[in-house]
């Protein structure tokens, strides 16, 4: 959608748009972030390894959701047509290589919708949507590397649900979200030394009015979740709450103070608890980007911080953050003297604030951007991946970030064909490791394929 349609269509009634992203994220510890922790440091020389088609069955292959672990082990997992249902696969790349493709869930059952997590130690958590007497229940499936895969196992009966998420941090603490009946709900999965466990679920709203929602964990067992809510005169405004080991989740708390149109909640932790939420606004005609932090024993700024905003407008942010606590915001948002809408980027400087400079990430093409997503690692490294009008088709691109280099003078292109590229995700980690993952439909075939492409040592 372009910023400017959607400039447009705020303006006169909020457009309601599925929760999602990013990651949501796609990420890990953050909003349309990383699913990538830890790892040892090295300096080696780096490559992307090109395209790699992962569903190999003539059938529609959709919502890929990625995962990479402190070794540069990857995971991809999505849904695919297959023998008259929907089935959940997954591939992983290790050594070097693609392994064969692995179902994940039982074959006499229709599943979907699956998101991925895992910790610098490769301890991987799949959740997934299941469809057992037209009812959902929510079901999960651990891989740890030296003992693979576990059996599926019902994580919860949630008739209904759907925006099914999880976050994970370092340690394997790992919380796994949805939505049902405008609700959201979240359980928590605590990981120990000699095993692990999952808790209650709690509800975390009281209206159940929530558009969309993103969720963060930090290291320490902290975290947050922000959701877009429904109220009295029909647009949203934006919420938090905040979990603690010791309290559980606990507060809700009203981010934004401007009597209009808020949307695209975003939120991402550091190591010790502190947060940056993001969320875009109608604020005076203008569609502006605002930004409010937590600290913990401190709470919530009392006024949120304008990060962008110009009649262009601004939408679709994402947020990550590492341990320390430096961060990189992107969004999309109009150049009306080209009437294109770019890319751009800001960083978050721990101990300082936000950075005064903007990067126009797209800067080497002159068509549409959109679907961005950013991931970031403990050594300040981040990566964007965007889509990209360019050369007659669309194309995925992505541009990384070093504190070193600054960002890359030019963009990566990341796939072979000129399809449209849709659900993307990307996550890295503390070797500099990147996978990416996205959905395209091949028009010549009739239908969806999912691909990937890792960023990792020269061979």
């Amino acid at each position: 959608m372009r910023i400017l349609a959607l400039f447009a269509s705020l303006l006169t009634a909020f457009a309601v748009i599925g929760c999602g992203g990013g990651g949501s994220g796609g990420g890990n510890k953050s909003g349309g972030g990383t699913n990538g922790v830890g790892g040892s440091l090295s300096i080696v020389q780096k490559e992307w390894k090109g395209a790699k088609l992962l569903g190999e069955l003539p059938t529609d292959a959709k919502k890929p959701k990625a995962a990479i672990d402190g070794n540069g082990n990857a995971i991809v997992v999505w849904y695919q047509d297959y023998n008259f249902k929907r089935v959940v696969f997954a591939k992983r790349f290790t050594n070097k290589q693609w392994l064969s493709t692995e179902r994940i869930n039982d074959i006499n059952y229709t599943a979907m919708y699956p998101d991925v997590a895992c910790n610098s130690s490769g301890d991987t958590i799949v959740v997934w949507e299941q469809i057992i007497n037209n009812a959902i229940h929510i079901y999960a499936r651990e891989f740890n590397p030296q003992k693979g895969w576990s059996s599926a196992y019902l994580l919860e009966k949630a008739p209904n649900a759907y925006g099914l998420k999880i976050v994970m941090n370092g340690k394997g603490d790992a919380f796994v979200t949805w939505q049902r009946y405008g609700y959201i709900y979240a359980k928590e999965h605590i990981k120990y030394a000699l095993g692990s466990s999952w808790g209650n679920t709690d509800t975390l709203d009281k209206n159940g009015k929530v558009e969309n929602y993103s969720l963060a964990i930090s290291d320490n067992g902290n975290a947050v979740a922000v959701w877009a809510e429904e109220n009295s005169q029909g647009y949203n405004d934006i919420y938090a709450k905040v979990y603690t080991p010791n309290k559980g989740w606990h507060g809700i708390t009203l981010l934004e103070k401007i009597d209009d149109k808020a949307d695209r909640p975003v939120v991402a932790m550091d190591e010790n608890g502190s947060a940056i939420a993001l969320w875009h606004q109608l604020a005076a005609g203008n569609l502006n980007l605002y930004a409010k932090r937590y600290a913990p024993g401190v709470g919530w700024d009392s006024s949120s911080t304008l990060l962008e905003g110009d009649d262009g407008g601004v939408g679709y942010p994402r947020i990550v953050l590492n341990k320390k606590g430096d961060g990189v915001a992107i969004w999309l948002q109009l150049d009306t003297s080209a009437n294109i809408d770019r890319v751009y980027a800001k960083r978050y400087i721990a101990g300082r604030g936000w950075d005064n400079k903007i990067v126009l990430i797209s800067n080497d093409f002159n068509g549409n951007a959109g679907l961005a997503y950013v991931a970031m690692n403990n050594r300040g490294e981040a990566a964007v991946i965007w889509k990209q009008v360019a050369d007659g088709g669309y194309h995925l691109y992505a541009r990384r970030y070093t504190p070193s280099g600054g960002w890359e003078k030019s963009a990566v292109l990341l796939n072979s064909t000129t399809n449209e590229p849709i659900h993307a995700q990307i996550a890295i980690n503390d070797r500099g490791d990147i996978i990416t993952a996205w959905e395209e439909f091949d028009s010549d075939a009739g239908y969806r394929k999912v691909y990937a492409n890792i960023y990792t040592d020269k061979e």
